[in-house]
């Protein structure tokens, strides 16, 4: 990607890399003794200096970590997100505007000789999608913890077929079938901010039935759609920072993989998450078994006790890459970063 003029004097200055160390956790004071903000750093084993082509840099000659970046790759790191992702919110148009239009990308393009494709069917509204489709069983709002409506997912069920799932987004004028652009919100995301515990499960339905047990200060959330190619990849994680996480994969080897993948995003997250695992064959689920067919059968006066039992003999996880850091947990505290020991918190 072309680096506007800005975004070159953001690289060559020291003051932005200062700056996003210091969000990282990372306080500088001398700049060729740094504590790297990226692993357990008992002794200082970074620099900022500027390199040939006058870009300051981080640069982590632990063996461990081996971190090398400027201000946007060090942004990218604390955040989780691509570099990509991170220059284009720089440039100002990463599409996270309140802009229907442009988050629905179904503004309408002018025709041209050469054959556009066809522009997408309007609905008025998302009752209109849903009145059309046979079996119709469920719609889920996606919005940013802001307000903002990014989407919807909606599953119906024809007669005699299995379920199915589309997508809509709102557009200027109404609504067409078509997703979200990334990265995508968390389902409830306001329920997300404002709870200190999340259980991430695969799934909207999963969500929902964990939702409707009503535990304080616990809420339920997942991925837009369920599991896909890379979902873990476009999907913004960045609201579970600091947060006791519980991941509940579905018992068979694609959602366990999925649910691994999530908690390897997770696991890059800084603050970084306290991270648990429910693990499938500690309940019993057959092959297949989720959370809706452990719960489905309890009793609504007994899910609360089912579902604590379930969060009491969650596992603490903790990714293997020897690349990533082990053990680091970040937090702050009115501004301040701190770094906290090793150890569980809780």
């Amino acid at each position: 990607m072309k680096l506007t003029t800005e975004q070159q004097q953001q690289r060559t200055a020291r003051e932005p890399l200062i700056e996003a160390l210091a969000e990282a956790g990372c306080q500088v004071t001398n700049d060729k003794r740094v504590y790297c903000p990226f692993h357990d750093d008992e002794h200082p084993s970074a620099q900022v200096k500027p390199g040939k082509d006058d870009v300051h840099r981080l640069h982590c000659y632990a063996g461990s970590c081996g971190f090398y970046g400027d201000v946007y790759d060090v942004r990218a790191k604390i955040s989780g997100r691509s570099l990509a992702n991170v220059l284009a919110e720089a440039r100002g148009h990463t599409g996270r505007q309140a802009a229907a239009p442009a988050r629905g990308n179904c503004t309408p393009q002018p025709a041209t000789d050469q054959g556009s494709k066809k522009a997408p069917k309007r609905y008025p509204n998302i009752e209109a999608v849903t009145k059309r489709l046979p079996g119709f069983e469920h719609v889920w709002a996606w919005i940013e913890d802001n307000g903002e409506l990014r989407g919807w997912s909606v599953r119906y069920r024809p007669p005699g077929e299995h379920k199915k799932m589309l997508q809509a987004t709102p557009c200027e004028g109404g609504v067409i079938l078509k997703g979200p652009k990334p990265p995508y919100p968390l389902l409830y995301s306001a329920k997300v901010k404002a709870a200190p515990r999340v259980i991430v499960s695969e799934g909207e339905p999963k969500a929902d039935i964990i939702e409707r047990i009503g535990l304080e200060g616990l809420a339920a959330t997942s991925t837009l759609g369920g599991a896909g190619p890379k979902k873990e990849l476009l999907t913004d994680w960045r609201p579970l920072r600091s947060k006791i996480v519980y991941l509940w994969p579905d018992a068979d080897e694609g959602g366990i993989a999925f649910m691994q993948a999530i908690a390897e995003r997770l696991w890059s997250l800084y603050p970084r998450p306290t991270i648990f695992w429910i693990e499938p064959a500690a309940l019993g689920l057959s092959q297949k078994g989720d959370v809706v067919d452990y719960l489905r059968d309890v009793p609504e006066g007994q899910r609360r006790r089912k579902l604590l039992d379930v969060l009491d003999a969650a596992e603490p996880w903790k990714s293997t890459r020897p690349t990533l850091a082990a053990g680091v947990r970040q937090n702050s505290w009115e501004g301040r970063a701190l770094i906290l020991p090793r150890g569980p918190l809780f």
